[in-house]
């Protein structure tokens, strides 16, 4: 199976750029929260080492189930009924998936995602 991230050396690449440490520690609040919660990156590498992780699994996901079911998602679409829109099954699958590997709150702050 195909994974989007593990399969494309660009993505690495950008991770490795050199603005990535102040990027990091300002994303990271000067890795404040490693004091209170014991799953709050320690450092730079630390974070870095779960940034890895984090993007081989959603890297897997797309290049697994979201990649299969690209083109039915396209085929089905959204529709609207009764002023309310409904996704395609694809994009539920998807959406579910995502959600199952704890992907949906992934941009909210350690402290909220508890």
């Amino acid at each position: 199976m195909a994974n989007f991230y593990t399969d494309n050396s660009a993505l690495k690449h950008h991770l490795n750029h050199p603005l990535m440490q102040k990027i990091v520690k300002l994303k990271e609040r000067d890795f404040a929260d490693a004091k209170t919660y014991d799953y709050a990156p320690q450092d730079f590498e630390d974070a870095m080492d779960s940034y890895d992780k984090v993007l081989e699994v959603v890297g897997e996901i797309c290049g697994g189930k979201i990649a299969e079911n690209a083109e039915e998602v396209d085929h089905q679409g959204p529709k609207v009924e009764n002023g309310r829109v409904s996704y395609a099954i694809p994009t539920q699958e998807n959406l579910d998936l995502c959600r199952k590997a704890g992907l949906m709150g992934m941009a909210m702050p350690v402290v909220l995602a508890v």
